[in-house]
């Protein structure tokens, strides 16, 4: 079998979609080898991303297999961490994200998974992303785009990803033409692009760290607002002090007496507006705005 057009420059792929779709077996597919663990099991066999190379007609092929991380509607933190894994494990990264879903079982899930992906990486991910369904011997005389056509919410996602499908039988091994196919269509899709693989931008790295400031600053808030409490309400016993001169004592009363009002005024002012009946004025009218005003600049 030929490679395609540009076949020496090396691809690097990463495999998403839920579990049990047979991510692992496209993945073995692809570098025509037994790399990843791939069987019938109730349980997800890939319990974190894994990345294999191996050459692949003329060229080297990169692919990180993914445990089955899209279950949800909302991605949680550790959704979020083996994405960006599986993308660091294809630094710099990847020329192709395959959406991996099973022929004849489509879910809710998957209906919405390309918000899902949006939500993690960024809205531009789509261009980089391509269904690809497995068990195509399910097909039997039916072809792929007949298959799509009875459905019109598997339509809508294959247009979300641009259009770009195709499908694997991981049972036929032997059939190479399936996978030189996929590279093709690949290919044609990366010499379009201006930016040939997927690389997440500066804005969007940031907004993880924004995140930590965003919880480091409410924090400093909460203690700045308990500090003033505090200080507030303590007691101001007299602190015992040493016998002192009259001509001393008279020079620091001298130096001293025009701060003691305002220092007094300003505690008494503080211990007012702190007090039990205004407490929670302080923390709505207070440390809410603080909190809206730096989730704003999050998103910004």
């Amino acid at each position: 079998m030929e490679a395609s057009k540009g076949a020496q420059e090396p691809l690097r792929l990463v495999l998403l979609g839920l579990q049990g779709v047979g991510k692992s077996a496209v993945g073995n597919t692809i570098l025509n080898k037994e790399e990843f663990h791939s069987d019938i099991s109730a349980a997800s066999l890939t319990l974190t991303s894994e990345q294999k190379d191996a050459v692949v007609f003329g060229r080297r092929v990169t692919v990180v297999d993914t445990p089955g991380i899209l279950n949800c509607d909302e991605p949680n933190a550790h959704v979020k961490q083996e994405v960006l894994r599986a993308l660091n494990l294809c630094d710099p990264g990847p020329h192709a994200i395959l959406l991996v879903i099973q022929l004849g079982r489509f879910t809710e899930q998957e209906r919405r998974v390309m918000d899902t992906l949006q939500k993690i990486l960024c809205s531009n991910v789509n261009l980089y992303t391509t269904v690809l369904f497995t068990y195509g011997d399910k097909l039997k005389n039916k072809s792929l785009d007949q298959f799509i056509a009875e459905d019109k919410n598997l339509q809508n996602l294959i247009q979300k990803c641009g259009s770009q499908y195709h499908v694997f039988n991981n049972t036929d091994r032997e059939n190479k033409r399936q996978v030189s196919e996929l590279f093709e269509k690949l290919d044609h899709q990366i010499g379009k692009r201006s930016k040939k693989y997927y690389v997440r931008t500066k804005r969007e790295q940031s907004k993880s760290w924004k995140t930590q400031y965003f919880y480091i600053a409410a924090a400093a808030a909460a203690a700045a607002v308990a500090a003033l409490f505090i200080f507030s309400t303590a007691d101001k016993t007299p602190i015992p002090t040493q016998p002192v001169a009259p001509s001393a004592l008279s020079e620091r009363v001298t130096n001293v007496k025009a701060d003691v009002p305002q220092n007094e005024t300003f505690w008494e002012m503080m211990h007012a507006i702190l007090n039990k009946d205004n407490r929670g004025k302080v923390y709505f009218f207070g440390l809410v705005p603080l909190l809206f005003l730096m989730r704003k600049f999050m998103k910004k």
